[in-house]
Protein backbone atom coordinates (compact mmCIF):
# COMPACT_ATOMS: atom_id res chain seq x y z
CA UNK A 1 0.00 0.00 0.00
CA UNK A 2 2.70 2.15 1.11
CA UNK A 3 4.32 1.90 -2.89
CA UNK A 4 0.95 2.54 -4.48
CA UNK A 5 0.60 5.89 -2.00
CA UNK A 6 4.12 7.38 -3.23
CA UNK A 7 3.13 6.28 -6.87
CA UNK A 8 0.16 8.22 -6.49
CA UNK A 9 2.50 11.33 -5.34
CA UNK A 10 4.64 11.31 -8.09
CA UNK A 11 2.10 10.65 -10.69
CA UNK A 12 -0.14 13.67 -8.91
CA UNK A 13 3.44 16.00 -9.00
CA UNK A 14 4.07 14.68 -12.78
CA UNK A 15 0.42 16.13 -13.36
CA UNK A 16 0.95 19.46 -11.31
CA UNK A 17 4.19 19.86 -13.61
CA UNK A 18 2.69 19.20 -16.81
CA UNK A 19 -0.31 21.67 -16.78
CA UNK A 20 2.47 24.46 -15.32
CA UNK A 21 4.50 23.84 -18.71
CA UNK A 22 1.41 24.30 -20.65
CA UNK A 23 0.13 27.44 -19.03
CA UNK A 24 3.75 28.72 -19.33
CA UNK A 25 3.82 27.72 -23.19
CA UNK A 26 0.50 29.11 -23.34
CA UNK A 27 1.42 32.27 -22.37
CA UNK A 28 4.78 32.30 -24.18
CA UNK A 29 2.45 32.00 -27.21
CA UNK A 30 0.07 34.33 -26.67
CA UNK A 31 3.01 37.12 -26.23
CA UNK A 32 4.20 35.74 -29.50
CA UNK A 33 1.23 36.03 -30.97
CA UNK A 34 0.47 39.73 -29.84
CA UNK A 35 3.28 40.90 -31.08
CA UNK A 36 3.10 39.47 -34.41
CA UNK A 37 -0.22 41.10 -34.65
CA UNK A 38 0.72 44.10 -32.83
CA UNK A 39 0.90 46.50 -35.97
CA UNK A 40 -2.29 45.40 -37.38
CA UNK A 41 -3.86 45.24 -33.52
CA UNK A 42 -2.71 49.20 -33.69
CA UNK A 43 -4.12 49.93 -37.03
CA UNK A 44 -7.80 48.07 -35.84
CA UNK A 45 -7.93 50.46 -32.76
CA UNK A 46 -6.58 53.42 -34.41
CA UNK A 47 -9.32 52.81 -37.57
CA UNK A 48 -12.32 50.98 -35.73
CA UNK A 49 -14.60 54.05 -35.06
CA UNK A 50 -16.90 53.28 -32.77
CA UNK A 51 -17.35 56.69 -31.08
CA UNK A 52 -20.40 57.90 -32.95
CA UNK A 53 -21.95 55.00 -30.56
CA UNK A 54 -20.76 56.55 -27.29
CA UNK A 55 -24.07 56.83 -24.73
CA UNK A 56 -25.80 54.65 -26.96
CA UNK A 57 -25.51 51.99 -24.86
CA UNK A 58 -26.05 53.60 -21.81
CA UNK A 59 -29.98 53.58 -21.18
CA UNK A 60 -31.72 50.31 -20.78
CA UNK A 61 -33.03 49.37 -24.28
CA UNK A 62 -36.41 47.39 -24.76
CA UNK A 63 -35.90 46.09 -28.22
CA UNK A 64 -32.01 44.74 -28.23
CA UNK A 65 -30.99 43.87 -31.85
CA UNK A 66 -28.58 41.91 -32.99
CA UNK A 67 -26.64 45.06 -34.56
CA UNK A 68 -27.21 46.46 -31.10
CA UNK A 69 -25.02 43.93 -29.41
CA UNK A 70 -22.25 43.58 -32.03
CA UNK A 71 -21.63 47.07 -31.49
CA UNK A 72 -21.12 46.64 -27.82
CA UNK A 73 -19.35 43.85 -28.08
CA UNK A 74 -17.09 45.88 -30.96
CA UNK A 75 -16.49 48.47 -28.29
CA UNK A 76 -15.68 46.45 -25.41
CA UNK A 77 -13.27 44.72 -27.93
CA UNK A 78 -11.50 47.92 -28.99
CA UNK A 79 -11.35 48.66 -25.16
CA UNK A 80 -9.88 45.42 -24.32
CA UNK A 81 -7.59 45.76 -27.11
CA UNK A 82 -6.13 48.98 -26.48
CA UNK A 83 -6.07 48.03 -22.55
CA UNK A 84 -3.46 44.88 -23.96
CA UNK A 85 -1.65 47.19 -26.23
CA UNK A 86 -0.94 50.21 -23.71
CA UNK A 87 0.51 46.91 -21.66
CA UNK A 88 2.55 46.30 -24.40
CA UNK A 89 3.94 49.46 -25.24
CA UNK A 90 4.92 50.04 -21.54
CA UNK A 91 6.83 46.68 -21.76
CA UNK A 92 8.53 47.62 -24.89
CA UNK A 93 9.46 50.67 -23.67
CA UNK A 94 10.90 49.05 -20.81
CA UNK A 95 12.94 46.80 -22.08
CA UNK A 96 13.94 48.97 -24.84
CA UNK A 97 15.43 51.58 -21.85
CA UNK A 98 17.45 48.42 -20.22
CA UNK A 99 19.05 47.96 -23.51
CA UNK A 100 20.13 50.97 -23.79
CA UNK A 101 21.31 51.43 -20.91
CA UNK A 102 23.30 48.19 -21.19
CA UNK A 103 24.60 49.58 -24.93
CA UNK A 104 23.09 46.54 -26.67
CA UNK A 105 20.28 48.37 -28.51
CA UNK A 106 21.15 46.37 -31.77
CA UNK A 107 19.41 43.43 -29.53
CA UNK A 108 16.29 45.17 -28.68
CA UNK A 109 16.80 47.51 -32.42
CA UNK A 110 16.44 43.27 -34.37
CA UNK A 111 13.59 42.46 -31.92
CA UNK A 112 11.74 45.62 -33.47
CA UNK A 113 12.93 44.65 -37.27
CA UNK A 114 11.80 41.35 -36.79
CA UNK A 115 8.40 41.76 -35.56
CA UNK A 116 7.56 45.30 -36.58
CA UNK A 117 9.39 45.23 -39.95
CA UNK A 118 8.62 41.63 -40.26
CA UNK A 119 12.28 41.37 -41.63
CA UNK A 120 13.60 37.88 -41.61
CA UNK A 121 16.79 36.37 -39.24
CA UNK A 122 18.73 36.61 -42.36
CA UNK A 123 18.10 39.96 -42.91
CA UNK A 124 18.59 41.09 -39.47
CA UNK A 125 22.03 39.02 -39.11
CA UNK A 126 23.37 40.44 -42.72
CA UNK A 127 22.75 44.02 -41.05
CA UNK A 128 24.49 43.04 -37.88
CA UNK A 129 27.27 41.43 -39.09
CA UNK A 130 26.50 38.66 -37.00
CA UNK A 131 24.94 34.75 -37.15
CA UNK A 132 21.42 34.19 -37.54
CA UNK A 133 21.65 32.16 -34.49
CA UNK A 134 22.80 35.18 -32.52
CA UNK A 135 19.98 36.99 -34.07
CA UNK A 136 17.33 34.16 -32.98
CA UNK A 137 18.62 34.53 -29.27
CA UNK A 138 18.61 38.01 -29.05
CA UNK A 139 14.92 37.80 -30.38
CA UNK A 140 14.14 35.28 -27.45
CA UNK A 141 15.84 36.82 -24.83
CA UNK A 142 13.82 40.26 -25.82
CA UNK A 143 10.55 38.22 -25.94
CA UNK A 144 11.14 36.47 -22.67
CA UNK A 145 11.62 40.14 -20.88
CA UNK A 146 8.20 41.44 -22.29
CA UNK A 147 6.31 38.20 -21.48
CA UNK A 148 7.89 38.14 -17.72
CA UNK A 149 6.61 42.03 -17.71
CA UNK A 150 2.87 40.77 -19.37
CA UNK A 151 2.34 37.96 -17.30
CA UNK A 152 4.29 38.63 -14.24
CA UNK A 153 5.95 35.90 -12.32
CA UNK A 154 3.18 33.18 -13.83
CA UNK A 155 4.51 33.59 -17.52
CA UNK A 156 7.54 31.30 -16.14
CA UNK A 157 5.65 29.05 -13.90
CA UNK A 158 7.14 30.58 -11.16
Amino acid sequence: MYNNNDEVKNLAKEVVLEIKKQQQDRRLHNTKLLLKNYNKLKQHVDEVNVDNYLGYFDEELQDVTEDDIFLKSLMRTKARTAQMLACIDISLAIVKKEYEEKQASYVFEAFEMYFFEKRTYKEIADEYYSSKSSVERWIKEVVNKINLLLWGAEAFGL
